[in-house]
């Protein structure tokens, strides 16, 4: 294949998905026009490239792989943060049980990230901070990230078309820009969502192997902190006997795994997988549980019930129980507060006997 004619520089923390629908909306094109349609899915052009892929990318676009890597997750496979990407399980569905798993990169996006490009640089893009699933606020707006076209409902299938004075990322499906002004964070207060929009970043930074500004993750190793973290999604994820719902304060709403994880053969439940409100949710109470206890103050609000440990591991069933209790005798000591709490969650509960399904 020949060098394109006209091949734009990628910008910084700009996906490659990004940056080459950029250059398809030079030449007027869709992305899969420009290049195969296998490539032009998000999904291959961040986790499924290979050498070859590098190779040929960097030939029509005259560059190197080496700084096409740069831009892609390649260098996080050895780093355990591909499990933080948003990646979807699309089937099976309840239609069609019988189906395999499949997984799909999704992307989330901040509104107000791209109307400021829209009236600075005049370039919208696509982050690569933006394909994590711990990221639920914007740290520079605080707002809300949307993972869904506010007017298809869809999951976002971007392409950039290019006016006579920027680009602007629009839904591919109805072909409305995705960028619109937010208001759906404003009916939590600013300071609640400084405080998660601060712990998320400290976890972000945990990922990332960076040192985090965050006080309950200070002076400890990055592997403790996410066994502790992972330990706990699985806690608030746990498929439970009954009907019960996880709470939050953030919001006041209820979440609960998707169904899918009730259904063999059982996936394995990870943060990227859950909606995006859950995924909210689910941050706003690990930060109840691991955040100091002014930040606590901030997020809880007392106009509704008050989380409590032990009510949590009293939805979980007796093998269940008995994982917890070996999970967190591994724990660091500095989350011994936290353990011992739930250690006499257990106790004060009991094991559960667990139910006949015949």
């Amino acid at each position: 294949m020949k060098p394109w004619p006209v091949a734009l520089r990628p910008l910084a923390e700009e996906t490659p998905h990004s940056w080459m629908s950029r250059i398809a909306a030079v030449y007027r094109l869709c992305l899969h026009d420009l290049v195969d349609d296998r490539r032009s899915e998000l999904h291959h052009v961040m986790l499924d490239f290979d050498t070859s892929t590098l190779e040929l990318l960097a030939s029509v676009t005259r560059t190197t792989p080496d700084l096409l890597l740069q831009y892609t997750v390649g260098s996080w496979k050895n780093q355990g943060r591909l499990q933080w990407l948003t990646i979807r399980q699309t089937e099976p569905s309840w239609m069609f049980p019988h189906h395999e798993f499949r997984f799909q990169l999704a992307t989330n996006y901040c509104e107000s990230c791209l109307l400021e490009d829209s009236a600075t640089t005049r370039i919208e893009f696509f982050r690569l901070q933006w394909l994590l699933a711990p990221q639920t606020i914007c740290p520079r707006h605080l707002t809300f990230l949307r993972e869904t076209c506010r007017c298809c409902k869809r999951q976002v299938q971007a392409q950039h078309w290019r006016s006579k004075t920027k680009f602007v990322l629009g839904c591919a499906w109805t072909r409305r820009p995705l960028a619109q002004e937010p208001t759906e964070y404003r009916d939590i207060p600013e300071a609640s969502r400084r405080c998660l929009a601060s712990f998320e970043q400290s976890l972000l930074a945990v990922i990332h192997g960076r040192n985090a500004p965050g006080d309950w993750c200070s002076k400890q190793s990055s592997q403790g902190v996410l066994q502790v973290v992972c330990d706990l999604i699985w806690l608030l994820t746990r498929h439970t006997r009954s009907d019960i719902y996880v709470h939050h304060c953030l919001t006041g709403s209820y979440f609960r795994p998707h169904y899918r994880w009730q259904r063999e053969p059982q996936a394995k439940p990870w943060l990227g997988d859950l909606r995006i409100r859950d995924r909210r949710s689910l941050l706003a109470t690990l930060a109840l549980l691991l955040d100091s206890e002014e930040k606590r103050s901030i997020l809880q609000d007392p106009r509704r019930v008050p989380f409590s440990t032990r009510t949590l591991v009293q939805i979980l069933n007796a093998e269940d129980q008995q994982q917890l209790r070996y999970r967190i005798t591994l724990w660091p000591a500095a989350f011994q507060p936290l353990a011992l709490d739930l250690l006499a969650g257990l106790q004060s509960t009991g094991f559960l006997t667990r139910q006949s399904t015949h």
